[in-house]
């Protein structure tokens, strides 16, 4: 009778800790199923950016950098076509036909008073034999008949 109200309270603490326990091992698992998503997503990330250095390497194959064009490609609103006639002209093909540019830019500030050459221009062919052409038209000669000095491999970034 002393001890009723003691053994009460210790029952009272066992049902505690028991549902501690329980919690504590819900908790424990939930932690390990979070800890294997994170492991998942980090595995897919790493591929995912594996992946994409690879597919920016394939883009890389169709890049020309032009470099020494005059302001007349700054000018331009519609560099694409610009670069696409000039092209044409330049590789001397005939009417009607004109390299397949699937994208162009000018690298660098626009025009600054700063800046002495003119910016370079980045041309992404989708068509790798376009590139080609144009390389082995470039290198026939020593002067370029396409004008301008080429680098290739230039990334789009």
């Amino acid at each position: 009778m002393l001890f009723d109200p003691v053994k009460a309270q210790l029952e009272e603490i066992k049902a505690s800790v028991t549902q501690l326990a329980k919690v504590a091992k819900s908790a424990m698992a939930m932690t390990e199923l979070l800890q294997e998503d994170i492991h998942s997503l980090q595995t897919t990330d790493f591929q995912i950016k594996e992946k994409l250095m690879i597919l920016e390497s394939d883009l890389e194959k169709c890049n020309l950098k032009f470099r020494g064009f005059d302001g007349e490609a700054e000018g331009t609103t519609e560099l694409r076509r610009f670069l696409s006639s000039w092209l044409a002209t330049k590789l001397n093909l005939e009417d009607g036909i004109a390299p397949v540019i699937s994208n162009a830019y000018c690298k660098g500030a626009p025009n600054s008073s700063v800046r002495k050459q003119p910016r370079d221009v980045v041309i992404y062919f989708g068509d790798l034999r376009t590139k080609k052409k144009i390389l082995e038209e470039s290198q026939r000669e020593k002067e370029t008949s396409v004008g301008v000095r080429l680098a290739v491999g230039v990334r789009l970034a």
